[in-house]
């Protein structure tokens, strides 16, 4: 998922940086009301990209311990450690 995501986000600059006159021309053909709808779109959407950025960054720098965790996990199934999840007393 990361490896796609990263690749859209690049896209993305690609496509906004590298028609920038274009994009401004575009933009300034549409209605005043319309320009500030796109400029509010893309507010949000660059602060989805950044949260999702974070969540990755996050992820992935809690990869180690999650391994260590799955790793303990089969160790104690392996061991006759564990029980069956009992889902009532959720």
């Amino acid at each position: 998922m990361q490896n796609t995501f990263q690749q859209l986000t690049e896209r993305c600059h690609y496509v906004i940086r590298g028609n920038h006159s274009y994009n401004n021309k575009m933009l300034e053909s549409l209605p005043e009301s319309v320009q500030e709808q796109v400029v509010e779109h893309l507010r949000e959407y660059l602060a989805d990209l950044q949260d999702e950025l974070k969540w990755d960054n996050l992820f992935e720098q809690t990869q180690p311990q999650q391994e260590a965790a799955a790793r303990r996990a089969k160790q104690e199934i392996a061991q006759g450690r564990s029980q069956p999840m009992d889902y009532e007393r959720l």
